[in-house]
């Protein structure tokens, strides 16, 4: 009779605590893929299977953040480099010919100075 109640109990235990266990895992091995459409069960539970379900809740919430940051660097240097390409446009036209002004002037001060010569 003790050996069928300890098998009862081994079945009941390892049923309420491997169950859970599979499923984490399970959410775990998505959650490291990226695939944050995982379901995190067992977060309601107050035991150590709730501890580990919330810590996993934790890092799928997490890796979402990172990800929209990351997402969100990805795109911000582009409109980063838009922006002074567009600021150039609406710069003055002389912008662009003063920069070449002084090796022009140098150069025909070297062409003068050669005519002189």
């Amino acid at each position: 009779m003790v050996a069928v109640v300890a098998a009862l109990l081994i079945w009941l235990i390892s049923r309420s605590v491997a169950g859970p266990i599979a499923t984490l895992t399970e959410a775990m091995g998505r959650l490291a893929a990226r695939d944050w459409t995982a379901e995190v069960a067992g977060t309601d539970r107050t035991d150590e299977i709730g501890t580990m379900a919330t810590a996993l809740q934790v890092f799928k919430e997490s890796g979402q953040a990172a990800e929209q940051m990351q997402s969100e660097m990805e795109t911000e240097p582009d409109a980063r480099r838009r922006r002074p390409a567009h600021r150039d446009a609406r710069s003055s036209p002389t912008g662009s010919r003063a920069r070449s002004a002084p090796s022009s002037s140098a150069s025909a001060s070297r062409r003068a100075r050669w005519r002189s010569a």
